[in-house]
């Protein structure tokens, strides 16, 4: 706390005003106005107080989304959760425990309010105490602190009072200024020899747009950035129940646990050691847009016990010997569109040429390498990813390689050019519209999908994100397959990749 105001999150339940029960505590605050009004469920009132120098963040009106993501990211050093002794707990509250405990906040104050409905009852008191504590919870709280109060008459805010004489604990806002007072423990800074690629995290899904494992996302925890995606999706947490749930995808509001990677190594501690190098950004690699915050849990071992051999034989070698230039040529579009057959004439005159080339093609490899994936997004994702995986390989063996597939999302065809260097990722928009592919339906897919019997089938129920600058566009309602082919090639020689 020395370097900053410490930060206090307040929480009470939405039936009571936030605005009464920030003045009651805090007859200086000073608010900082919000540039939108209506903005105030996604964003926390932010108030200044001089007695005790704090910063406090009220949480209260906060939608679910927003709440988990400020109440991770905002480093709280204090929590007071408000609880309605008459009305008691709700389910809620023992969420704002989990997500509180996982956060490391330092210190909780659970202030049992409206004590004046139930006779300054300690009975109750004690009830509400015994079973906010018996509730389980995987994370460990650091110091937490029951106190009975009354907000609206001033009973045990400021000094204590006579309807609380067996309570042995300080009124609120004394034991506030006491535990602002106290310095928070000092965090090991992140060394050299700690730096890895991989962690276990928790995430606090943001976006509108789903959390797709495989997919790339730009990772920022403040010192370093790097492209990161989650390799595995464990499991994440029902708000109602706090169980574990299975899951292949977070979406808004989500709370998730699971592996992330990362294409290069970052200095780190986990969160409950280092606030600042334990937390990250995930944003879109497109847009920028922020996605997810997220905390690391620890390192993953295998990410310090795996390294890459590295072979006599490189890829310059095998490219002399094959006398080309390795490459891969990305042929994207609709379903119908004509990919494979310009990518097989594409193929078969660079192998009349001397050429040592393979073709990828998107049917060919569900019968294998991908046979145990489906095509919701999240299985196209994957999909793309062990093609763009498996392209690198052949590249690297000095092949010129052919991926004809519908590939419908940028994200993953950016991640795919990123993993060559460049001109050897050429990217083909086989651009023929969708009335056109349809009217073809060699395969009768488009018939099927109209019918209901296919389901995300793209361009229709699954979106197709059209290239904004390949390398290469072709216009396959107009031009023969042929002809097609021999444009690739020429605009193929003419940049000297062939």
């Amino acid at each position: 706390m020395a370097d900053r105001n410490p930060h206090l999150l307040l929480v009470s339940p939405s039936r009571l005003s936030e605005n009464d029960i920030c003045a009651s505590l805090f007859p200086d605050a000073r608010p900082h106005l919000q540039p939108d009004a209506k903005r105030s469920n996604k964003y926390p009132q932010q108030y200044q107080v001089s007695s005790p120098c704090m910063t406090v963040f009220d949480l209260s009106l906060l939608g679910h989304q927003a709440f988990n993501t400020a109440l991770l990211s905002l480093r709280g050093d204090i929590l007071v959760m408000v609880i309605d002794a008459d009305f008691g707990l709700e389910q809620k509250d023992y969420w704002i425990k989990t997500l509180s405990c996982l956060a490391a906040i330092p210190h909780i104050i659970v202030a049992i309010d409206n004590m004046s409905h139930v006779d300054y009852s300690q009975e109750r008191f004690r009830a509400l105490q015994d079973k906010f504590n018996d509730h389980p919870v995987e994370f460990d709280c650091q110091s937490m602190h029951f106190i009975p109060v009354d907000l609206r008459s001033g009973d045990n805010l400021h000094s204590k009072s006579p309807h609380f004489d067996w309570h042995d604990g300080e009124a609120l806002t004394p034991l506030l200024s006491s535990l602002a007072s106290k310095p928070a423990p000092a965090a090991r800074k992140a060394s050299p020899d700690e730096s890895l690629d991989q962690f276990a995290v928790y995430l606090s899904w943001i976006s509108k747009s789903p959390m797709l494992p495989g997919r790339h996302y730009n990772f920022d925890n403040g010192s370093q950035t790097a492209q990161a995606h989650i390799s595995t999706l464990k499991h994440c947490f029902n708000p109602e129940t706090l169980e574990h749930q299975a899951a292949k995808r977070l979406l808004s509001g989500n709370l998730g646990y699971g592996n992330l990677s990362l294409d290069s190594s970052v200095p780190f501690e986990p969160f409950e050691n280092h606030r600042e190098t334990g937390s990250f950004l995930l944003r879109d690699t497109q847009s920028g847009e922020l996605v997810a915050f997220g905390i690391i849990k620890h390192g993953l071992r295998r990410a310090t016990n795996l390294h890459w051999q590295k072979l006599e034989i490189d890829k310059a070698a095998r490219a002399r010997n094959n006398r080309q230039n390795p490459c891969v040529l990305w042929f994207t579009g609709l379903s119908g569109s004509g990919k494979s057959a310009v990518a097989s004439l594409v193929e078969k005159k660079l192998h009349a040429q001397g050429k040592h080339t393979y073709v990828l093609d998107g049917d060919n490899v569900r019968h294998g390498l991908c046979r145990d994936l489906g095509f919701t997004d999240a299985d196209r994702v994957e999909n793309l990813r062990r093609i763009s995986e498996t392209a690198k390989l052949f590249v690297e063996a000095g092949l010129i390689v052919l991926v004809s597939f519908i590939s419908p999302f940028r994200s993953e065809r950016q991640a795919a050019r990123d993993m060559f260097d460049k001109d050897e990722f050429v990217e083909i928009f086989v651009d023929t519209p969708l009335e056109v592919c349809e009217a073809r339906d060699p395969k009768g897919l488009y018939k099927k999908a109209r019918a209901g019997l296919l389901k995300n089938f793209t361009g229709l129920d699954s979106p197709y994100e059209p290239p904004q600058t390949p390398e290469i566009t072709l216009h396959a309602s107009t031009t023969s397959s042929k002809d097609l082919a021999d444009i690739v090639l020429a605009e193929l020689a003419k940049n000297k990749i062939i």
